[in-house]
């Protein structure tokens, strides 16, 4: 069975990398993915909120969450 890390790597891999260029604000990545409606069944099948999912995606595609980042979920 696929993990929450399994799916969360899926989407940085394969769900539109391009929509999240290197360069783009944190929070502006964020919110490009929150919503997404797979990162959205990754958050229901493991109970997190779309939001975190998208920040962990954010992360696995190289962005560095900056320090003092206010989290709105």
């Amino acid at each position: 069975m696929a993990s929450y890390k399994d799916a969360v790597h899926w989407i940085a891999d394969e769900e539109a990398p391009a929509d999240t260029p290197e360069g783009m604000d944190f929070a502006e990545a964020v919110a490009v993915l929150d919503g997404n409606v797979t990162v959205v069944m990754v958050g229901d099948l493991w109970g997190k909120s779309s939001y975190q999912v998208a920040i962990d995606v954010i992360k696995v595609r190289g962005f560095r969450m900056p320090r003092g980042f206010q989290r709105n979920d």
